[in-house]
């Protein structure tokens, strides 16, 4: 079985053709009695995994789906995921990776894929495996082996054409399943210039989410008082700050868990929770396991 071991990313993975990066890629597999195994990792952009053939298990978030022809899973950036293919299986799946900001024409759909999305993937178990319809298979397979082909070709031009085609996937994901709406059905639509804005001040939190953060500071950095920025917050994220800064630091310590040399009390420290009994109860409330047992499990211990 081929087997690549857990690893996890400081960079966002991005392709490279010579010394030009590009904000997306896409890739494919195909297995006949080798089997496939990508232990459990975590990167800055997003993924969408297409099964084409056969069957295998992609674990992502809380879930484990055992998919197969024609199942499609969406996992959001930074989330922890793996990828298991028994052996002596035939199968074919492909991976499109791309950085929300590729979505850009669409701010509100780029803003929930990269800061709404993840949220919503450890609220709501199973919500981001998509079955398909025999038609829709037929249109989804179609968009992504065109995508495919020219990202391997790279004929001039193929930037154009791959983009183009992440824009028709997101797309049909928007108009013909609940993959990007079910999480928030009903999410107000904000301007580009305001989403912007409160971008900044998500990655402010994001950058400090291990520290003693609390609803004045960052309320100054969003230059709005107090009461102000906690309406805009629950209007944009829907959660109170507390909760978001919370769940940022279970899924930092979900990250730090799949390197075995770190102990739990570090983690703990590392991710801005004082005492680890503290830690413990809220990973677990998040999780439904306790951190050890999360890296025993992700692990393979």
């Amino acid at each position: 079985m081929t087997n690549i071991t857990p690893y996890w990313e400081a960079n966002k993975d991005q392709s490279h053709s010579g010394n030009v990066e590009r904000p997306f890629y896409i890739g494919s597999l195909k297995t006949t009695t080798e089997g496939y195994s990508i232990g459990h990792h975590w990167h800055y952009h997003m993924e969408l995994v297409y099964w084409a053939e056969g069957r295998g298990t992609v674990t992502t978030g809380s879930s484990t789906f055992n998919v197969q022809a024609g199942d499609l899973v969406l996992i959001p950036p930074c989330e922890v995921h793996a990828v298991q293919i028994e052996p002596h299986l035939s199968t074919l799946h492909y991976v499109i990776g791309f950085d929300p900001e590729l979505i850009s024409p669409m701010p509100q759909l780029a803003f929930d894929l990269k800061y709404r999305l993840p949220y919503a993937m450890n609220r709501e178990l199973n919500w981001n495996l998509l079955k398909l319809s025999n038609e829709q298979n037929h249109r989804l397979e179609a968009m992504i082996t065109t995508m495919h082909n020219e990202f391997r070709s790279r004929e001039i031009g193929f930037e154009l054409t791959v983009t183009s085609g992440i824009h028709q996937l997101m797309l049909f994901l928007l108009r013909h399943s609940s993959l990007l709406t079910h999480s928030t059905p009903n999410a107000a639509t904000h301007g580009a210039e305001r989403l912007q804005t409160f971008v900044h001040v998500l990655a402010y939190i994001d950058e400090h989410s291990h520290e003693e953060l609390n609803a004045v500071d960052v309320a100054r950095v969003a230059m709005m008082s107090y009461s102000r920025f906690a309406t805009v917050f629950k209007q944009f994220m829907h959660m109170p700050l507390v909760k978001y800064i919370t769940f940022l630091r279970i899924r930092k310590a979900e990250q730090l868990l799949l390197d075995p040399s770190k102990p739990i009390t570090q983690i703990a420290t590392e991710t801005g929770f004082n005492h680890t009994s503290y830690f413990i109860k809220h990973f677990r409330s998040l999780k439904g396991i306790s951190p050890m047992q999360y890296r025993k499990r992700q692990l393979g211990l």
